[in-house]
């Protein structure tokens, strides 16, 4: 089950637009009138940007909205094991629940459910609030000959997404910064190296001083992610022993006072 902040409707103001992505492999037989289903509910609205790709192909697919399920018509049979990725846009055009709204995709075959998949839960982001939903890490640089001036190591843990959830009423926007303490291990510890999380341009020093790594500048955010899928530890000058060495990364979210 996947969640995804989103901006709440209001009664005079549409909320925000999302896009959402389907994956889904045909596991059974083949399908000779195959269509891809799911429920809006009454909290959302179908927006288009349709884009259909089966086996990394893309196909002219229609689609349509009827009793609030929107159905997507795909043009020719689907055989057993064919992989087709879906992606759309919808909007919140009416209040979400507190718990938020769940679609699940059902794949047909004409009017017979053939199976259903790729849950997502759209919550709602609470007016006024303004908080960090997920950052990168932990991160691993895995083991390494004591390193020298220049050299550069490869992060090698997966999870490097930066999130904020942002309700805020005003115009103001955020900022997210991050610093790091110095690197300690074995009775050692050294500062003379940097994360770089997508250039040298800006790189958070191992010496606890804020660096600024994203920022949103108006209102309206709702959800905001990135990847950062090169980060990577470089070292300069200094002198290093054979240890474990760890350091721990703090980030900071905060209302974006002068955003200009």
């Amino acid at each position: 089950m996947t969640t995804l902040p989103v901006k709440n409707a209001t009664s005079t103001v549409a909320g925000e637009t999302v896009t959402l992505r389907s994956d889904i492999t045909n596991r059974g037989t083949q399908l000779d009138s195959p269509v891809i289903q799911s429920n809006l509910s009454s909290a959302l609205t179908y927006k288009g940007s349709l884009s259909v790709m089966v086996n990394g192909s893309p196909v002219t697919a229609t689609a349509s909205v009827a009793n609030n399920v929107l159905s997507i018509k795909l043009p020719s049979a689907l055989k057993a094991q064919d992989h087709v990725i879906v992606q759309y846009q919808v909007q919140v055009t009416n209040l979400l629940a507190t718990t938020g709204v769940t679609l699940t995709d059902q794949l047909m075959n004409g009017p017979t459910l053939s199976g259903r998949s790729n849950s997502v839960t759209l919550l709602p982001i609470m007016s006024g609030a303004l908080s960090l939903v997920q950052v990168p890490g932990p991160l691993n640089f895995d083991s390494h000959e004591v390193p020298t001036a220049g050299d550069v190591f490869d992060n090698e843990a997966t999870t490097n997404t930066l999130a904020v959830s942002d309700g805020q009423t005003t115009s103001n926007g955020w900022k997210v910064s991050a610093s790091m303490t110095p690197f300690a291990g074995n009775g050692t510890q050294f500062s003379s190296a940097a994360l770089s999380y997508e250039s040298s341009a800006s790189l958070v020093w191992a010496t606890n001083t804020n660096t600024l790594l994203a920022q949103q500048t108006g209102s309206n955010t709702g959800y905001w992610h990135k990847d950062y899928p090169n980060i990577k530890l470089q070292f300069s000058a200094g002198t290093y022993e054979i240890s474990d060495y760890k350091s721990t990364i703090t980030y900071t979210l905060a209302t974006n006072m002068n955003p200009n």
